[in-house]
């Protein structure tokens, strides 16, 4: 079942900016430098970090619906001589994992 990913952007960043950025304790602008599971981290209270992580685990999930679901065909890119092309959409799908690894991989969800 494909996330609709405006929805789910949309419940991420409503409860990210009413719950979580106010317990962060940074600027606007550090938050670009914490990734996920940097934030999960510095959330002290075991209900919120739970509903973040899960909120940010569906976020990267439907990001990662969407993204595969463009992807270009890679024999198309080879032909056309585009091999960089399909290397930048590895590279962001395996961001996206990665990201996603990092939440998994601290538990509470």
């Amino acid at each position: 079942m494909k996330t609709d990913l405006q929805t789910v952007q949309r419940d991420y960043n409503s409860y990210f900016d009413s719950t979580v950025f106010p317990l962060l304790n940074v600027t606007r602008e550090a938050i670009d430098e914490l990734s996920f599971a940097e934030m999960a981290d510095r959330i002290e209270q075991s209900n919120i970090r739970r509903t973040f992580r899960k909120l940010a685990i569906t976020l990267l999930e439907a990001n990662l619906q969407d993204h595969q679901a463009d992807r270009p065909s890679a024999l198309a890119l080879l032909k056309a001589g585009n091999w960089q092309e399909l290397k930048d959409w590895q590279e962001f799908s395996f961001i996206l994992e990665k990201a996603l690894a990092a939440l998994l991989a601290q538990g509470d969800t």
